[in-house]
């Protein structure tokens, strides 16, 4: 395994290689690599995809330098703007395009989720909950 400036990984095993930003097949990181993978992170939990789809592995510094990250509402429109704009701004392919500081994420992120309001849902019951009882699912949803 080959280590770039302060020991950060440059190649790694299976899985990973698909949240580093670009900058770090160029051999470059800095703090706003880590704000670009915490992005991607969030990026697939919004949508529920994998940011680069199935790409294996070995084959992904060949298409990472070309292919871009979708923009969040892109793909699920039913994400809140302010949320969405967040990861995006995380995500963001150019390091001068993401936030710059950790800090900054988390302000943004925390101004995000005071936008939103609280839905309350029930899930249905469904044959696994009739296995356990009937016990009902409750579940907090942030959306606006």
């Amino acid at each position: 395994m080959r280590r770039g400036m302060a020991g950060h990984e440059l190649k790694t095993r299976d899985g990973t290689a698909r949240y580093l930003p670009p900058e770090v097949f160029k051999e470059r990181r800095d703090e706003r690599s880590d704000i670009y993978s915490l992005g991607l992170t969030m990026h697939e939990l919004a949508t529920g995809r994998k940011p680069w789809g199935e790409i294996h592995h070995e084959t992904i510094k060949d298409v990472r330098l070309t292919l871009r990250v979708p923009l969040v509402r892109s793909i699920r429109n039913d994400i809140p703007k302010v949320l969405a704009d967040c990861i995006d701004k995380a995500s963001a392919d150019e390091p001068a395009e993401r936030y710059q500081e950790a800090e900054q994420l988390e302000k943004a992120f925390q101004h995000a989720v005071s936008e939103l309001t609280p839905v309350t849902t029930y899930a249905e019951p469904d044959s696994w909950s009739q296995c356990v009882g009937t016990a009902v699912l409750n579940e907090e949803v942030w959306f606006s």
